[in-house]
């Protein structure tokens, strides 16, 4: 059996941070292939000039540096089958009635992270996965216990062999999917400030051949996003 890394972080999570929207993503690879593809994206840090030990950030972009995060997106799409994106994003969360459906704001948002995780452990039967989240704040233990719960009620325990909080800066594929994340919030909050971010999002949806504002096809295997809305929009 196939075992994947998949490393997980998201955008805008927070219930009351004045956003509309939520993004979570994941990039996935064979768990036998990562450390060549983090050695590759730090490699790459070093050519451009950058300090291997720097983190690659979506808030760092600029047009400094936007060649640099326009080559890790290639990089990522020259190695599409082996490397793999999920995006899910969740429109008008500022407007969500949780009352009305027995639930609160965490128990939605746990269950739109079992819906992005979902698509990846469904297309790749039989496998299991370590999924790596990227340490955010004091509550980490208990998102990673609750996500444990969630999957194994779904799941056979040895689908999801692990859930690890780890820190961004140590694993360049976490920030890889922050790049990925970052790109998929600006495009949902029609930002424009940046022309660099821009361009890095232009990269994406080229390479892509997709919109970063629509739901990939189902068939979309090695780079997908879902786009939700709630019932009232539809």
């Amino acid at each position: 059996m196939t075992t994947y890394n998949i490393y997980c972080d998201e955008s805008c999570h927070l219930e009351h941070d004045g956003n509309s929207i939520f993004v979570l993503g994941g990039i996935m690879c064979d768990e036998s292939m990562a450390h060549a593809f983090n050695s590759d994206l730090i490699d790459l840090k070093s050519l451009f000039g950058f300090n291997p030990k720097a983190e690659m950030k979506w808030t760092k972009i600029s047009p400094g540096n936007v060649e640099f995060y326009l080559a890790i997106v290639d990089y990522f799409f020259d190695h599409v089958g082996m490397l793999r994106f999920r995006g899910y994003v969740g429109r008008g969360k500022d407007e969500l009635d949780h009352s009305s459906f027995s639930q609160t704001y965490d128990e939605w948002y746990y269950k739109m992270y079992y819906r992005m995780l979902e698509f990846v452990f469904d297309k790749n039967r039989p496998a299991s996965f370590n999924c790596y989240l990227d340490i955010k704040d004091t509550l980490g233990a208990q998102k990673v216990r609750r996500l444990r719960n969630f999957f194994n009620s779904h799941y056979a325990s040895n689908v999801v062999n692990r859930i690890q909080l780890v820190h961004s800066d140590e694993i360049a594929l976490l920030q890889l999917a922050d790049v990925f994340i970052g790109a998929l919030s600006y495009r949902h909050r029609n930002l424009r400030t940046s022309s660099a971010k821009l361009r890095v999002i232009e990269r994406i949806e080229h390479r892509s051949a997709q919109s970063l504002l629509l739901s990939s096809s189902y068939r979309s295997e090695n780079v997908n996003w879902f786009i939700w809305t709630p019932e009232s929009w539809r």
